[in-house]
């Protein structure tokens, strides 16, 4: 299983450093993710990853199904922001609205 999901990682690495990096450069506060929301919602539907659920108009539940004896992972992604002036070379627009917390 871990091979097999190492794999699949592998073969999605590019994509996901691109998203983070796209999300980082266009943040959104807390309980306002609306465009972070479509994001993932889209690349969910990209990689056939069911949307089950919205919770509220930010949050999204997707289901990764395993097949029958096999096991299954489960994840959870949280995103937040909080509003603080930083001092980086990131771009003004960035540096006055928020910062990821990690």
């Amino acid at each position: 299983m871990q091979k097999k999901v190492k794999k699949l990682v592998d073969e999605i690495y590019p994509q996901l450093v691109a998203i983070r990096r796209d999300l980082h450069q266009q943040p959104e506060l807390g309980l306002t993710e609306y465009q972070t929301a479509k994001k993932i919602e889209r690349c969910l539907a990209e990689w056939w990853i069911e949307l089950t659920e919205r919770i509220e108009e930010t949050s999204i539940v997707g289901l990764i199904k395993g097949s029958i004896g096999e096991k299954t992972i489960g994840l959870r992604v949280m995103l937040y922001l909080f509003k603080k002036k930083m001092k980086s070379n990131m771009p003004q627009f960035i540096q006055e609205k928020c910062m990821p917390v990690v």
